[in-house]
């Protein structure tokens, strides 16, 4: 355990049922813990629930959404949500989506629509602000970055909220919903570019303001990060700058300054962050040594 600044974190497994990965996604859904798809061996289509975060209960191995990864996944009216990403439609052939299917169970998944109107995606950024679903930016099938933003109050039909929100296009960026707002952080705007160390807020997602150019979360950008509210705070956690992977928490009531705690884990990026049952929970990821990780950390305030 790691005690320091007034924070604890535990180690909850060393390894689970489900296989090590990276690029999965983490939801709280009905005082659950799911983790869908993502990329193990190969890409997964596979779902998992557990109501402790030890003891994992496997709901399919064939998620009617396909082999999927840098997708993302959002809880939203009582269903969880899958929207875009990339599937392995076989021999490792990728085609980008730009689909929305939803359920109830994790086992039963109704594709809402094949085509959301918005351009087929990876490694976009997604939250749920009053009462719709926001899409941010990410990257397109066909190699460009994107900025631009889409919601939708029932994933059928969306809408373009804007088609250049202000913030450089990128991938791999995190949005969360803080004190009325979206905050956008961080994210890879290419190899030319790189990393972003920036931070942006909009009341509306049509007007972005840039809080900071330069957050102390990084001196070189960070990308590929996981991104929570906690307990009134905005929390960063792991990532990769323009030079290493990390293992860095941040935490920041204004986006500008972000105080930093050293966890006990190794560094990692493309792992999944969710708050459930009063604790922050960290699982799995990629420490580009070839190695992915099943293994499951939670930390809180003292």
């Amino acid at each position: 355990m790691f005690s320091g600044i007034g924070f604890s974190d535990t180690k909850v497994a060393d390894t689970s049922s489900w296989s090590a990965r990276r690029e999965h996604v983490l939801l709280n859904y009905n005082n659950t813990l799911w983790i869908l798809g993502g990329t193990s061996s190969g890409v997964t289509k596979d779902v998992y629930s557990s109501n402790d975060g030890l003891t994992w209960s496997t709901k399919t191995l064939n998620a009617a959404w396909g082999k999927r990864t840098n997708f993302s996944g959002e809880v939203f009216n009582g269903k969880m949500w899958v929207l875009g990403g990339s599937e392995d439609t076989g021999s490792s052939v990728y085609v980008g989506r730009n689909d929305v299917w939803n359920s109830t169970d994790g086992i039963t998944w109704t594709q809402v629509t094949t085509n959301g109107g918005w351009t087929a995606r990876t490694f976009f950024a997604t939250a749920t602000f009053n009462n719709k679903i926001w899409i941010f930016g990410g990257k397109s099938s066909n190699g460009p970055m994107l900025n631009d933003v889409w919601y939708s109050s029932d994933g059928i039909t969306w809408t373009q909220a804007t088609a250049n929100a202000g913030w450089e296009p990128r991938d791999a960026h995190k949005v969360l919903v803080y004190n009325n707002k979206l905050w956008l952080i961080g994210g890879f705007g290419g190899t030319t570019i790189g990393k972003y160390q920036d931070v942006w807020s909009s009341p509306d997602g049509v007007t972005w303001s840039k809080v900071t150019s330069n957050a102390n979360f990084s001196t070189s950008g960070l990308s590929s990060h996981n991104a929570v509210v906690f307990n009134n705070k905005m929390w960063v956690i792991n990532g990769f700058n323009n030079t290493a992977v990390q293992n860095y928490i941040f935490q920041s009531s204004d986006g500008i300054q972000w105080e930093r705690i050293a966890p006990l884990w190794t560094p990692r990026d493309t792992s999944a962050s969710t708050v459930f049952n009063g604790k922050i929970w960290m699982v799995g990821g990629f420490d580009y040594n070839a190695n992915r990780m099943n293994d499951i950390w939670t930390f809180w305030d003292q």
